[in-house]
C-alpha cells in the first residue's frame, strides 16, 4: 500500500467526515468541495469493509464524476491494485476488506431494491433526486453488523422548493439531534484560485444564484 496521505480538508468537509448522526446534509455553493467530501467519505468507509450505495443524477454524472472521484481517493490512499472497479456496472469492490460501493442514478432508483447490509447512503446533488428516493433506498440500510450504525448523507447545491429543503427543515425543527446541517459558500473553498472564483462569479447572471 501507499504511505498514508494527510488530505487537506476544509472545516465544513471535516464536519461531514466526523459526523455520527443518522442524517448529514451538506448544502453548499458550487465548487465548495461537496463531491470531494463524498468521495473521501466513501473511500475511507469502503476500506473499512462497509457496504455503500452512492447516487448521482444520471449515468454520466455517476461514472465520470462521483465514481471517478472515489477511485482517485482510493488511488491516493492505497493504490489501484488494491481494489476492483467495474466501470460499466459502477461498482467498486475491496476484496481484502469486504467493502463494496454500488453506484445508482436518480433515473433508475429501483435498481437498489432488495439490497441489504448497506451502512451508508450518499445522495450527491440530493436536491435533484426524486421525492421517494428514501422510501426506495432507505430500507437497504438494515441487517448491519454489530457496532455499525446506518447513515444517510446529502450533498447538494441549494435548490429552492426542493423536497430536500423541506426534509432538512422538518428534521431541524422536530429532530435536531438526528441531523447535522452543514453549509458553506463557494468562496469558503480556499483551494479555488482567485482567477477561478472570479471567472465562476462572472458567469452567473442570476442574483439569487450568486448569493
Amino acid at each position: 500500500m501507499n504511505k498514508l496521505i494527510r488530505f487537506k480538508r476544509l472545516p465544513h468537509q471535516k464536519k461531514l467526515l466526523i459526523s455520527k448522526k443518522p442524517y448529514v446534509a451538506m448544502i453548499c455553493g458550487r465548487g465548495a468541495g461537496k463531491t470531494f467530501s463524498a468521495s473521501l467519505l466513501a473511500a475511507l468507509r469502503v476500506l473499512k469493509g462497509q457496504r455503500i450505495i452512492v447516487f448521482a443524477q444520471n449515468y454520466k454524472a455517476l461514472s465520470e464524476n462521483l465514481m471517478y472521484e472515489i477511485t482517485k481517493r482510493l488511488d491516493e490512499i492505497v493504490g489501484h491494485e488494491f481494489y476492483k472497479y467495474n466501470r460499466g456496472a459502477c461498482k467498486i469492490e475491496v476484496p481484502w476488506s469486504g467493502g463494496v460501493i454500488y453506484g445508482g442514478t436518480y433515473e433508475n432508483i429501483d435498481s437498489v431494491r432488495g439490497f441489504t447490509q448497506i451502512s451508508i447512503l450518499i445522495l450527491d446533488e440530493g436536491a435533484l433526486s426524486p421525492p421517494n428516493i428514501l422510501e426506495v433506498a432507505g430500507p437497504c440500510l438494515r441487517g448491519l453488523p454489530e457496532g455499525q450504525e446506518p447513515q444517510i448523507y446529502f450533498t447538494s447545491t441549494p435548490k429552492g422548493g426542493s423536497w430536500l429543503n423541506l426534509f432538512i427543515l422538518d428534521k431541524l425543527a422536530k429532530e435536531p439531534d438526528k441531523i447535522d446541517f452543514i453549509q458553506a459558500r463557494t468562496i469558503d473553498n480556499s483551494f479555488i484560485s482567485s482567477s477561478e472564483y472570479e471567472l465562476m462569479l462572472s458567469s452567473f447572471t442570476n442574483e439569487a444564484v450568486i448569493k
